[in-house]
């Protein structure tokens, strides 16, 4: 049980490792995005990206506590569904932003130009 237990503690420390590092490569690598509709470029003009890894801290440390508890285990779809519930709620006032758009467009006007 020890030897089980320190290999699941590792996978979740690589795991939280991970989420920290991804966050941090596309910062890094923002100058590298080309894309025109929505970049990271101006994510990262107008927010702070100190302050969004800070938030990036608490929101990885309720994942674990979330995935630790049995309410999970017992009912997950459930869980699945009112968390994804809940994470669409707070964007119900946001405008869709539809990225396959701008090519739809631009395709539009190459046909209609050039036949």
């Amino acid at each position: 049980m020890g030897n089980n237990g320190q290999k699941k503690n590792d996978s979740i420390f690589i795991i939280f490792l991970a989420a920290l590092f991804v966050f941090l490569g596309l910062f890094v690598f923002r100058s590298v995005d080309d894309n025109r509709l929505f970049s990271w470029q101006w994510i990262f003009d107008t927010v702070n990206p100190a302050a969004v890894f800070l938030i990036l801290l608490p929101g990885l440390a309720a994942a674990y506590a979330l995935a630790k508890a049995s309410f999970v285990e017992r009912n997950p779809r459930a869980f699945l569904f009112f968390l994804s519930f809940a994470a669409a709620a707070c964007l119900w006032s946001e405008p869709e932003l539809i990225i396959d758009a701008s090519r739809y467009f631009t395709q539009a006007k190459h046909l209609e130009l050039h036949g």
